[in-house]
């Protein structure tokens, strides 16, 4: 359902890209525009966290305590490069 919700919502999101451009070369900010583009794309990702919550749960349900170790220590690495 993830993968089928994200193809669906392409052009949606293309579309996105094109306001978003709007915004960065228009002569003066639009405040109220930016908030509803920033509403549609919030429920967008609550859609699609919603549908991908049980895969990432079925999927560290079938991790060994190793691998969640070893994934964690990649989760650190990723925080010190992209929150240092």
């Amino acid at each position: 359902a993830y993968v089928e919700s994200r193809l669906k919502r392409k052009a949606e999101r293309e579309k996105g890209f094109d306001e978003l451009r709007g915004f960065i070369v228009a002569d003066k900010f639009e405040s109220a525009k930016a908030k509803d583009m920033m509403a549609r794309v919030q429920k967008g990702n609550a859609e699609d966290l919603d549908a991908l919550l049980p895969k990432i749960a079925d999927f560290h349900a079938s991790l060994k305590p190793e691998q969640k170790q070893k994934a964690g220590k990649l989760f650190d690495k990723a925080r010190e490069y992209f929150a240092p």
